[in-house]
């Protein structure tokens, strides 16, 4: 029962966070480094699981980012970011 009642709180947490893509998105780029070289897990996450593909254009600028810093030289979420840009659909 209590996964149950789980589950729902976070529906209704994408569902909200649906409904406020701008502001939603516009938090996770300035707070969470969403479009930049250095995106957060739970930025990268929380855009897969609320299914927000609006957050495409800024996952793609990640992408793009990154893919000019060496791997060895700058750590970064490029799993999981890849990850989101799959689950999105993002091209």
């Amino acid at each position: 029962m209590r996964k149950k009642s789980q589950q729902g709180a976070y529906d209704a947490l994408y569902s909200v966070l649906r409904n406020q893509k701008r502001e939603t998105l516009t938090a996770l780029a300035k707070v969470y480094g969403l479009g930049t070289p250095a995106p957060s897990v739970f930025a990268l996450d929380l855009v897969s699981r609320a299914a927000l593909p609006e957050a495409c254009p800024l996952l793609l600028q990640s992408d793009r980012d990154l893919r000019e810093l060496p791997d060895k030289e700058f750590r970064a979420p490029r799993q999981e970011l890849q990850a989101s840009l799959s689950s999105l659909k993002c091209k």
